[in-house]
């Protein structure tokens, strides 16, 4: 925040003096910012999200380029991975095959350490059934065309899941910038890989407010107070096009029984 940044230049200028209420005030602030980025304008609904991916993995083969072909496939992946488990991108970025990708030979889990996350609790999620053929096609047919790009002396050096079309692990930046452009190209707007994080929780309180106890463990968060503080965009939405819907059948119920008794 620009009044933080004030407070650090004076700090620097007058070491000496008091800036104690000042580093009140900006603490105040912070806690009642608005954030600077409109997420429910930004968000997408969670099978829509879903939806994009599984299209970007089904069509992939319209392409003549084998490479462009396994970048599709892996966008797609990665998207319908991300809103079925939304990890940080962090660590969606430095997953490892047989390290935080298991498969027990007839599912796939994703399973984190607790030094491996920010929280510094362990994260385990299932990845769903539906996504077993897709994650099989990618490990051993997509991602095999992207790794035989690379040099013969940097293929033994990484077994990261998502490689970049030169065969290398990808960075987060990739990855974000991967997933705004898809989503972009989907929408007509970007969506970040961390809203993913927001569109889930928002939607499981939406659709399912009595199920919110199970957000923590969605996210991979210590306590349902930091779900609410920093992920909770739901404005009941839902709740009030269904009474509206009820509203309205009723009234044309109505009308067609005075209908019947003309």
């Amino acid at each position: 925040m620009m009044a933080e940044a004030l407070l650090g230049m004076l700090q620097v200028l007058e070491p000496e003096s008091d800036w104690d209420q000042l580093v009140r005030v900006c603490r105040h602030l912070r806690q009642v910012a608005t954030p600077s980025r409109n997420k429910l304008s930004r968000m997408a609904a969670v099978t829509e999200l879903f939806g994009l991916g599984l299209m970007l993995m089904e069509t992939c083969d319209q392409g003549s380029c084998k490479t462009y072909r396994a970048t599709r496939y892996r966008d797609g992946l990665l998207i319908a991975l991300l809103i079925s488990c939304p990890m940080r991108l962090k660590n969606l970025t430095e997953l490892v095959i047989g390290k935080h990708l298991i498969f027990d030979g007839q599912d796939y889990r994703l399973n984190l350490t607790a030094a491996e996350t920010k929280t510094g609790r362990p994260y385990v999620a299932a990845i769903p059934q539906v996504l077993t053929t897709h994650v099989h096609q990618w490990l051993h047919v997509y991602r095999t065309r992207l790794q035989s790009i690379a040099a013969v002396r940097l293929k033994t050096m990484w077994d990261r899941l998502w490689l970049d079309h030169l065969g290398r692990p990808m960075s987060s930046n990739a990855i974000r910038f991967q997933i705004e452009r898809r989503t972009k190209e989907a929408f007509g707007t970007a969506i970040w890989p961390h809203l993913f994080r927001h569109c889930a929780v928002t939607e499981l309180v939406d659709s399912a407010p009595e199920e919110i106890g199970i957000a923590p463990d969605l996210l991979g968060h210590a306590d349902l107070e930091t779900t609410r503080k920093h992920y909770i965009q739901a404005h009941g939405m839902t709740a009030h096009v269904r009474v509206q819907e009820m509203i309205t059948a009723r009234r044309r119920a109505a009308a067609a029984r005075r209908t019947a008794g003309a």
